[in-house]
């Protein structure tokens, strides 16, 4: 089994559920849905952009999990090579700033790529899932497609503004 196949095999731990028989059965199905896409989302911070460059690429576009390690490899090892160069220096307590690449920290680039990863492994699923739910919703009453509007709407308004 390779890497990639373990990973997403321990992300999907939910059980199956049948397809809806009646319309009543849809918004429990859709639910059920939601829920397994939420697990397959993880924890990935949905503030976390991959819409950011390393060396001229963006890490949206980076489209295998050995790219990433790469990426992320050469991450450690520059700011190992720059810590190693302040001590070399003698600039430990010297007000130097800190290691960074397209101004974010080590810290932040390891959140970036562990979201990049999971998202880049665990796509398909979730894009099947969520067509999955698009079709399902079309079949809901009137009233529950109103109140999922209405519910929509009212998130959007209360988001605070950026």
């Amino acid at each position: 089994m390779s890497t990639k196949t373990k990973a997403v095999a321990k992300t999907n731990t939910t059980t199956a559920i049948s397809a809806p028989k009646t319309a009543k059965d849809v918004p429990a199905t859709i639910e059920f849905l939601k829920a397994q896409l939420t697990q397959l989302k993880g924890n990935a911070e949905e503030k976390i952009s991959l819409d950011i460059s390393y060396n001229g690429e963006k890490i949206k576009d980076v489209d295998t999990v050995k790219e990433l390690l790469e990426i992320s490899a050469s991450l450690h090892a520059r700011e190992a090579a720059y810590n190693a160069e302040v001590v070399r220096y003698g600039l430990e307590s010297a007000n130097i700033q800190p290691f960074s690449q397209e101004g974010k920290s080590l810290e932040e680039w390891k959140k970036i790529i562990a979201k990049a990863i999971h998202e880049l492994i665990n796509s398909k699923q979730i894009q099947k899932i969520e067509n999955a739910i698009k079709e399902l919703s079309k079949h809901l009453d009137a009233e529950t497609q109103l109140a999922n509007t209405l519910a929509s709407v009212m998130e959007g308004a209360m988001e605070f503004v950026k």
